[in-house]
């Protein structure tokens, strides 16, 4: 008999938790001995119930075998977690499922700068802007998108990573011949062809309350980093960003406006420490040193970052230097030539970006325009405008588009 179908078994065992499961297999790491074992074997084991154990009584394989042969028909891979071609990042943390099912070409995680993109079903049109953006500026920058192709975020992220000409790795809380939502079916086609389809669930799996919050953990566990989009405080994503703090994986946040709930429970995890994000760059940036053949930071951005710092010292060094550091940037053809800044009386307790901020706000403008106008490079414009937001001192009218409150 396959020895697939042994792994398909334990997998399957009802009543045990995924770190049982792991702590059983480090005692008896031979599965057909597992699967011949009496639960007494592991009665000394410490914080194990009784009850976890009682399900190794269970000997039927039927379920397991009928599994299996559905697999091979579907050209389903099979990776239980001793397999080499299963992620060692993912098999390191305490709750990593017993075996995989695949479907396309499984990456080499441990040799990408996996990162996962997520947020909630019900997103904004600047949430889904901004995801589709952010997981094509990772895809494009040579990065691998991790995501869980629900609605919204997910699938937004999804679309813009295959756009970047990137690799997408699915994780589904279902069997992975289901599609959910059912409208999904042609990204999943897609996610299929240029990455793979992953789920823990096998063939013919139907969702539960359980199975997502569930596969939040393996998205976690496959990435060295997490960033959710948008996410109210009821949220599947902020289990995503909890699983990541709990396998030392970082945790980003794209701020968002403090007016609409769908933000809410990323914006706290901002202000409770995690990192902000702007852009795909900051979630791969810090990982260059481990692939330097792989990523590569994208050109406009580093001459975005060149322009603002070039700014930056003609704006220091001479205050009046303004006018002619614009007129030339007007003249070589970088852009337009930006609204001056106007002098307002301003709150007290302001830090020097929240102050170039606020005064480079004339009218609407969008974060771009801002960014040029204060000679600022953008993620410091982002955290800004965020603090200002909080303050009340600048509204997001949408469309990543700003007004002062400030008269």
């Amino acid at each position: 008999m396959p020895e697939l179908i042994y792994w398909i078994w334990f997998s399957r065992l009802t009543g045990m938790k995924p770190e049982t499961r792991l702590r059983i297999l480090e005692r008896c790491p031979d599965i057909h001995e597992l699967y011949e074992a009496a639960p007494d074997k592991f009665s000394h084991m410490d914080n194990v119930k009784p009850e976890e154990l009682r399900a190794l009584e269970n000997k039927d394989i039927g379920i397991a075998s009928a599994i299996y042969e559905r697999c091979l028909k579907l050209g389903v891979t099979m990776l239980p977690i001793i397999s080499e071609r299963y992620p060692e990042r993912l098999a390191n943390v305490f709750d990593a499922p017993i075996i995989l099912y695949v479907l396309g070409a499984i990456p080499k995680f441990d040799d990408e700068c996996a990162v996962a993109i997520v947020g909630t079903r019900r997103a904004s049109r600047y949430g889904l802007v901004t995801a589709e953006k952010i997981g094509f500026e990772v895809a494009d920058s040579g990065g691998l998108v991790v995501t869980g192709l629900a609605a919204g975020i997910d699938s937004a992220a999804a679309s813009g990573a295959l756009r970047g000409g990137g690799k997408v790795a699915g994780v589904l809380g279902t069997g992975i011949d289901i599609v959910f939502p059912s409208d999904n079916a042609r990204l999943f086609r897609e996610v299929a062809r240029n990455g793979c389809l992953i789920s823990e669930y096998p063939p013919g799996e139907r969702a539960t309350r359980f199975t997502f919050p569930a596969r939040n953990r393996v998205i976690a566990g496959l990435s060295l980093g997490v960033c959710i989009v948008e996410a109210p405080v009821r949220s599947g994503s902020l289990i995503t960003a909890n699983r990541a703090s709990e396998y030392g994986r970082d945790v980003f946040v794209v701020p968002g406006s403090i007016d609409q709930d769908g933000f809410k429970g990323s914006n706290e995890l901002l202000r409770d420490g995690a990192e902000l994000a702007v852009c795909g760059w900051d979630l791969i940036g810090r990982h260059v040193w481990r692939f330097p053949n792989k990523l590569r930071e994208p050109i406009q951005r580093k001459e975005v970052l060149r322009r603002a710092r070039t700014s930056s010292r003609e704006y220091n060094a001479d205050p009046n230097s303004r006018t002619r550091a614009h007129a030339g940037r007007e003249a070589a053809g970088i852009g337009s030539k930006p609204e001056a800044p106007r002098p307002r009386p301003r709150p007290e307790g302001l830090t020097d970006d929240e102050t170039k901020v606020l005064d480079a706000i004339t009218g609407r403008k969008t974060a771009d325009q801002i960014t040029m106008s204060a000679s600022m490079r953008p993620d410091r414009v982002m955290v800004a405008l965020t603090l200002l937001e909080l303050k009340g001192l600048v509204k997001n009218m949408g469309d990543m588009s700003y007004e002062s409150m400030v008269d």
